[in-house]
């Protein structure tokens, strides 16, 4: 490891107070850069995290009240800036976080209460944003680009605010939404305990469903495609799309969509299967595309 804070073992997380700041550094060429266990109240500024072996930064178990700003988390092999396992009351804002190889941004695991505003995500390998399993996050102000998706909201997260992000060249989806399992374990598959459990692919606190989402006033600057897996109340409104945008949908209650502020071809893909409900409110512009199916 690079930089480590942590207690000595679960035990102690009541008793041991570690807490500080860290600032002006640069922590490259390590196995991880920055790992804490049960540090709380960290505040990680201005500092340069790169060329790490795994991740660059990451607050685990119980690292709650983390702020991590203006810093620069670049190739790092693994992903960039994650919280992990009930480091909620964090604000992740005004960092730059490109080149990775995994994920840019993870917030996983009961990290409640987070904002994740106003940073670079760009060129990482997977994913630009993932929120996992976890609930009343605000993702403002950042520019996704150039990752696998640009944000991904899986594993029963609720209460999630996509506002004023603009989203841009991102290879498959710009935005995607998912419950329960994910058939990919290429994220962080250590986590794995050696059951049939994987901790990046499922929710151990609720059935999976993502809930509860308003996506406003964004912009996506190139094609886009946004998915909406399994979901519930999710409403998508005041974006502008400034080239073609999909919708694609299934097996989602209480959607809303709004393509109106859509310059290219929009188009609904709609769906659902023989034995799940499905609820769609579309506004589309003249011109557009619509397929809807219901099937097995």
């Amino acid at each position: 490891y690079g930089l480590t804070l942590k207690v000595r073992d679960e035990q102690n997380l009541p008793h041991v107070a570690i807490t500080g700041w860290i600032r002006n550094s640069r922590i490259e060429h390590n196995y991880r850069g920055y790992y804490s266990y049960g540090a709380r109240d960290i505040t990680f500024i201005d500092n340069i995290v790169a060329f790490n072996h795994d991740y660059g930064v990451d607050p685990h178990d119980d690292s709650s009240g983390f702020i991590g700003r203006r810093n620069t988390v670049a190739f790092n092999r693994g992903t960039g800036i994650a919280i992990s396992r009930r480091c909620g009351d964090s604000v992740i804002a005004d960092n730059h976080v490109i080149g990775n190889g995994a994920n840019g941004i993870l917030i996983h695991d009961l990290s409640n209460n987070t904002l994740v505003h106003d940073n670079v995500v760009a060129s990482n390998r997977l994913d630009g944003i993932v929120i996992h399993d976890s609930h009343a996050i605000s993702v403002q102000g950042n520019v996704i680009r150039n990752n696998r998706n640009g944000l991904r909201l899986f594993a029963g997260s609720t209460l999630i605010a996509v506002q004023e992000n603009n989203f841009r060249d991102n290879r498959n989806a710009s935005l995607i939404l998912l419950a329960g399992w994910l058939d990919q374990a290429d994220d962080l598959d250590d986590y794995s305990d050696g059951t049939s459990w994987n901790g990046q692919n499922i929710s151990r606190h609720s059935d999976g469903r993502v809930r509860g989402v308003i996506i406003e006033n964004n912009i996506f600057a190139s094609r886009a495609t946004l998915i909406f897996d399994n979901a519930a109340f999710v409403n998508a409104r005041g974006n502008r799309f400034l080239a073609n945008v999909t919708f694609t949908a299934q097996d989602t209650t209480d959607l809303s969509l709004d393509g109106t502020g859509a310059v290219g071809t929009v188009s609904y893909r709609l769906r659902r299967s023989r034995h799940e409900p499905a609820s769609y409110s579309i506004a589309p512009p003249p011109g557009s595309l619509l397929s809807v199916m219901s099937g097995d």
